[in-house]
């Protein structure tokens, strides 16, 4: 078994960034009851704390959902600007209904955050292509 993919929990042999627990993953949180003002809960959808040395985020939406609002848009940039690694936090949009999973790495990045700033692509990048980038360069 290839230790790189899988990890072992108990009893059980797990996949390395599969959805073990659908049932688990598809059950809801209420964050309502955890408002401050108008501040509530945002949730991230992804992260990676690359060997003590960086960080990358990731936040999908579908492509009818609204756009970030400007709270979580806040709310990722102040987190980002907060951590004292460098940071990159990556956000795209997918088309997959919702019995479909999505392919993270295949998507395109709609836009970026990096020290402080937001900026979106000049070229097509992948999820995947621009994490690697990010990682080569701080995470060595």
């Amino acid at each position: 078994m290839d230790s790189v993919r899988y990890y072992i929990a108990g009893d059980f042999v797990f996949e390395r960034g599969a959805i073990h627990l659908l049932e688990r993953y598809k059950q809801l949180i209420d964050y309502s009851q955890l408002r401050y003002g108008a501040i509530t809960p945002t949730d991230i959808d992804g992260s990676i704390e690359y060997r003590d040395r960086c960080w990358v985020f990731y936040e999908f939406k579908h492509i009818s959902a609204p756009p970030m609002s400007v709270g979580q848009k806040k709310a990722f940039q102040r987190l980002t600007n907060d951590i004292s690694k460098p940071a990159l936090f990556l956000f795209a949009k997918h088309d997959r209904a919702p019995e479909q999973q999505i392919n993270a790495a295949a998507l395109h990045v709609s836009c970026y955050l990096i020290n402080g700033d937001w900026g979106v692509p000049k070229t097509p990048v992948t999820i995947k292509e621009a994490s690697d980038r990010f990682i080569a360069r701080w995470g060595c």
